[in-house]
């Protein structure tokens, strides 16, 4: 796998935060059930964390956070 950084994290989880959040808003926005002003601040936030998500996520796999493998039980004796 390539190692292309925090390139693609931030603008991945940007682009996804804010593009569903702005079809959801937007449809909420349709029915009358919120605010306009909500579909901008909303569809804000939701990139902004989208980034941080994306960071996190790009730093996590990066560090190689990964479950330890259980350990290996060598010596017990199984009743059969």
């Amino acid at each position: 796998m390539p190692a292309w950084g925090y390139a693609t994290g931030a603008p991945g989880g940007t682009i996804a935060g804010a593009v569903c959040a702005l079809i959801g808003i937007a449809v909420s926005v349709l029915l009358k059930d919120t605010l306009p002003f909500i579909l901008i601040v909303g569809t804000i936030s939701s990139g902004v964390t989208g980034a941080l998500g994306g960071l996190l996520g790009q730093a996590m796999v990066s560090h190689g956070s990964q479950r330890p493998e259980p350990p290996v039980h060598r010596n017990l004796r199984f009743a059969r």
